[in-house]
C-alpha cells in the first residue's frame, strides 16, 4: 500500500507533459523520408526507403504505410518501379505521390492499385502539390505533362490538365493557397516571363513576384497567424535580414523572423500543430536556441521540441492527432539511426520521468496505445517492467519480453515502469482502444 501511495504521488507530482520525438514501428531502412501524407486512415511515408518494421522485415519499395500500430506494404512495386517520392497530397480521394528523375514521377494510389501519369520530360520530376480554386496544382522540373505544354508547374481539375500561364523557369517546391491567391516558391528567378526571385503569386490569369522576393531558394510554405511563413536557403527578402532561413508575408511586406545569425543548410519544412508553428531542416539553432534540425514558434517566441533529430528534418504530417516528422535523421538519444527516417512527437511524456542519460537506448511505442505495446532495446539487454495504474496498483509484471498485451485494460492513462541494465525509467502510457 505505501508503494502504491508513492508511486501515486509521484506520477501526479510528474504529470506536467514534455516533449519527446520517438521511433515510429520499430524503424525503417532507407536513405531519406522526404514526404507523407494521410489517406484512408494510414500515414503514408515516401521517399529513398528500402525495408520497414520490427527486425526491417517489410518490403516497401519506396513507400509504407503507418496504420497506428504497423508498418504495411503498399505494393508500389506493382508500378515496375520504386515510387519513392519527394512530395504528396490527397485530391479527389485519391493519394498523389510527386518523384524525382524516374519513370515514376507522378504516380497516383487510389486505396487498391497504383497508375501513373506520362511526364516524358528529361530528369523530370515533381517536387511539390497544392490545391487552388478546386485544382490540383503540380510543380517541379517538367517542361510537358501528360502531353500538355506546361512550364514546371501545371492544373489538373479531375479530367484535363492545363498550364499556369508561362509557368515559371525553374524548380517549384512549395506551394500554397493564401488570401485567394496562389504562392509558388522554389529555384525559379523568374514567374510568367516577370522577375520573380524565388516566390511568385499567381490571381488565376496572371503572375506577379512577392515584395522583392529572396536571394537564394525557398523550400517550404506555411500560414501561421494569418501570415504566409516561408523557409528556406536564403539569408535576405530583398534588403531585409532573414539569418534563420525563416521569414513571413502578411500580403503587402516581406519580414525576417529570428534576429541572430544561424548556420546550417536551411529550413526545409513548416507545420502548424497545436497551436505553433514547427519548423524543421538542417540547423543547429534559430534565434539563438539551440536545437538541431527541429523547432517551434508560437508567433513570439522559438522554443527546443525535446531531443534533436541529428541531420536533416524535410516534412511534417499530422495524423491521429500527433505530429510526425521525415527526413534524413538519427534520434537522440536512441542514435541507432535506422530507428530514424520517421519520427513521432510524443507529448504524453512527463517531465522527470523520461531516459536518464546512462540508461540504454529504448523505444515505447504507439503511445497512445490500442492493443499492445512494443519495447524496443538493444540485444541482450535485461529488462523487467511494471504496469501500473492511476491509483499505484501493479496490473502486469513481465521480465525479458519486449511486447506487453493491454487490450484487456480500460481507456485511461497508465504508469510503465522500467529496469534496464543501468537505470530506471519510468513511463506515461496512454490507452485508448
Amino acid at each position: 500500500m505505501k508503494k502504491q501511495l508513492t508511486l501515486f504521488l509521484f506520477f501526479v507530482a510528474c504529470i506536467t507533459q514534455a516533449q519527446v520525438w520517438q521511433p515510429v514501428g520499430g524503424g525503417i531502412i532507407g536513405a531519406y523520408a522526404y514526404t507523407m501524407h494521410q489517406y484512408n486512415n494510414k500515414l503514408y511515408v515516401s521517399g529513398a526507403l528500402s525495408m520497414l518494421g520490427p527486425n526491417y522485415a517489410i518490403d516497401c519499395d519506396g513507400t509504407g504505410a503507418w496504420n497506428d500500430t504497423i508498418w504495411k506494404a503498399t505494393g508500389a512495386a506493382s508500378t515496375g518501379f520504386p515510387v519513392e517520392g519527394m512530395s504528396s497530397i490527397v485530391y479527389n480521394n485519391q493519394l498523389y505521390i510527386g518523384c524525382d528523375n524516374g519513370p515514376n514521377e507522378l504516380t497516383i494510389f487510389n486505396g487498391a492499385s497504383w497508375t501513373t501519369i506520362d511526364i516524358p520530360t528529361n530528369n523530370a520530376s515533381v517536387t511539390a502539390f497544392g490545391i487552388f480554386n478546386g485544382d490540383l496544382i503540380v510543380g517541379g522540373k517538367f517542361d510537358t505533362i501528360n502531353g500538355v505544354a506546361a512550364e514546371n508547374i501545371a492544373k489538373w481539375n479531375g479530367t484535363t490538365w492545363a498550364p499556369l500561364g508561362q509557368g515559371v523557369d525553374s524548380y517549384v517546391y512549395a506551394l500554397k493557397t493564401y488570401n485567394n491567391e496562389l504562392y509558388a516558391a522554389g529555384f525559379f528567378l523568374h514567374a510568367g516571363g516577370q522577375p520573380a526571385n524565388y516566390i511568385a503569386k499567381w490571381n488565376g490569369a496572371s503572375w506577379s513576384g512577392v515584395g522583392q522576393g529572396f536571394d537564394s531558394n525557398v523550400r517550404a510554405l506555411e500560414i501561421f497567424n494569418n501570415e504566409l511563413y516561408v523557409g528556406g536557403y536564403f539569408r535576405n527578402a530583398g534588403s531585409v535580414p532573414c539569418y534563420s532561413g525563416l521569414a513571413k508575408w502578411n500580403g503587402s511586406a516581406l519580414t525576417g523572423v529570428g534576429s541572430v545569425k544561424d548556420y546550417g543548410t536551411g529550413v526545409h519544412a513548416l507545420k502548424v500543430y497545436n497551436g505553433e508553428l514547427y519548423i524543421g531542416g538542417g540547423f543547429d539553432s534559430i534565434a539563438g536556441i539551440a536545437s538541431h534540425d527541429v523547432i517551434r514558434y508560437n508567433g513570439s517566441a522559438f522554443a527546443s521540441t525535446g531531443n534533436n533529430l541529428t541531420n536533416s528534418v524535410d516534412c511534417f504530417e499530422e495524423y491521429n492527432g500527433r505530429l510526425y516528422a521525415g527526413g534524413w535523421f538519427c534520434i537522440n538519444p536512441y542514435m541507432n539511426c535506422n530507428n530514424g527516417r520517421i519520427a513521432v512527437l510524443d507529448t504524453t511524456s512527463v517531465s522527470g520521468m523520461d531516459l536518464p542519460a546512462e540508461t540504454p537506448a529504448f523505444a515505447v511505442y504507439p503511445n497512445p496505445a490500442r492493443e499492445i505495446i512494443n519495447i524496443d532495446l538493444p540485444a541482450g539487454t535485461v529488462l523487467q517492467m511494471t504496469l501500473y495504474d492511476m491509483r499505484g496498483a501493479a496490473l502486469k509484471r513481465m521480465k525479458n519480453v519486449n511486447q506487453i498485451q493491454v487490450n484487456d485494460l480500460p481507456d485511461g492513462i497508465y504508469l510503465l515502469e522500467i529496469e534496464a541494465g543501468m537505470g530506471l525509467v519510468r513511463k506515461k502510457i496512454v490507452i485508448a482502444h
